[in-house]
């Protein structure tokens, strides 16, 4: 990685994007410093350099690989972080704030491509890439809370499977499996 800042860093993950390996960095422990912003520098193989590229926002954490394209997931605080990097361009861009959604849905659940999608959650938000707007995946089991299943991306599509679920005033080991399978599609593009 490149060495042009001092200190330890924390290397956040690595995407192979328009023919290139980058590297997406924070210095470690500086959360809410504005010298914590993402850094990225993609790899020239030819003479094995790190090309460092412009920096991201500060408090970003986790990225969704989709295509080209980056999306840096909000952290976990009061801070709003929604940008996309896009390894065509090798820019950053801003993107709407995720909407407030109703109860224990207001997740971020992942990021919906034109042909293809990227799921860390079977319930909340998801960003669509090509419309640039969030649309909201429905739990099934509104009512309860429910430990996850299994889920995958299945196209631009959500396939959901199983779980544990219960009430809320229930104690989570007196749980009742669930032993459905369910699909979410988003609206067409």
């Amino acid at each position: 990685m490149p060495t042009t800042d001092t200190g330890p860093r924390e290397l956040r993950w690595m995407a192979w994007l328009n023919g290139h390996l980058h590297a997406f960095w924070q210095p470690a422990h500086a959360d809410g410093d504005p010298a914590s912003a993402m850094r990225v520098a993609r790899l020239e193989a030819e003479n094995e350099t790190w090309e460092e590229l412009p920096s991201g926002p500060p408090g970003a954490s986790i990225g969704f690989v989709l295509g080209e394209q980056v999306f840096i997931e909000p952290p976990f605080s009061d801070e709003t972080v929604n940008v996309i990097f896009d390894g065509r361009t090798e820019r950053w861009t801003e993107i709407p704030d995720m909407p407030a959604l109703p109860g224990r849905s207001n997740l971020f659940a992942g990021v919906i491509g034109r042909d293809t999608a990227v799921f860390n959650h079977p319930s909340g938000a998801a960003f669509d890439l090509d419309e640039r707007r969030w649309v909201q995946i429905r739990d099934l089991y509104e009512d309860s809370t429910k430990d996850l299943g299994t889920f995958a991306a299945a196209g631009r599509g959500l396939f959901a499977y199983g779980g544990l679920q219960w009430r809320a005033s229930e104690d989570p080991r007196l749980g009742k499996p669930i032993n459905e399978a369910w699909m979410w599609q988003p609206p067409p593009p």
